[in-house]
């Protein structure tokens, strides 16, 4: 049990130094809205080393993300010996972008924005899945607004996102995987009849 708390403890810190560092030249951490178009935020912040596009396998569309895997997240952690000390936030709004390379943007990766700081995510209409553990302990998140095309939630997607009230859920989702939204303090939630 004590390796298993050290390592979430560490893989915590370790996405606050992620974030940190990607913001790190922001000069507006004000709460605002951070829009992407390729990886550049309309705030001039480029986080083309920090977001991470991964082409799919269908070869014409993409996932995106901080992280694309568990073990991505490890390998960051594994190369630091000190966390303690490391604090941020960008309070603000996360809208991700539809396309990239001029492809659609179809799936958020799973854990990929696992432990982020946004107070709002807004997914686009392009995505049609949202990975397992996608929005993992974003303990800031207060709401999401996810796209119409969306028809897969998967495990964890927002597992302990505490701050989390309302939720609605569109009408082509078919797919909530388990402990989806266990942890959040949902007042609200919209169901469609889709689900299965």
């Amino acid at each position: 049990m004590k390796k298993k708390n050290l390592l979430v403890g560490l893989l915590s810190t370790a996405f606050v130094l992620t974030s940190a560092l990607a913001f790190s030249s922001c000069d507006k951490l004000q709460p605002h809205t951070h829009k992407f178009v390729d990886a550049i935020c309309e705030c001039g912040e480029d986080l083309s080393q920090s977001l991470k596009y991964t082409l799919n396998e269908d070869g014409q569309s993409y996932s995106v993300g901080f992280f694309s895997s568990m073990e991505e997240i490890q390998e960051v952690t594994a190369s630091f010996e000190r966390f303690d000390e490391i604090q941020f936030n960008v309070n603000g709004t996360l809208v991700l972008p539809s396309a990239y390379n001029g492809l659609p943007i179809t799936v958020i990766s799973d854990w990929g924005f696992w432990h982020s700081s946004f107070n709002n995510v807004i997914i686009p209409d392009s995505v049609t899945s949202i990975g397992e553990n996608a929005f993992e302990r974003c303990i800031s998140l207060t709401s999401v607004e996810i796209g119409n095309s969306v028809t897969t939630i998967g495990e964890n997607a927002f597992y302990y996102c505490y701050r989390l009230r309302s939720v609605v859920i569109p009408d082509g989702v078919t797919s909530i995987g388990d402990y989806a939204f266990a942890g959040c303090s949902l007042t609200s939630v919209v169901i469609p009849d889709s689900i299965t």
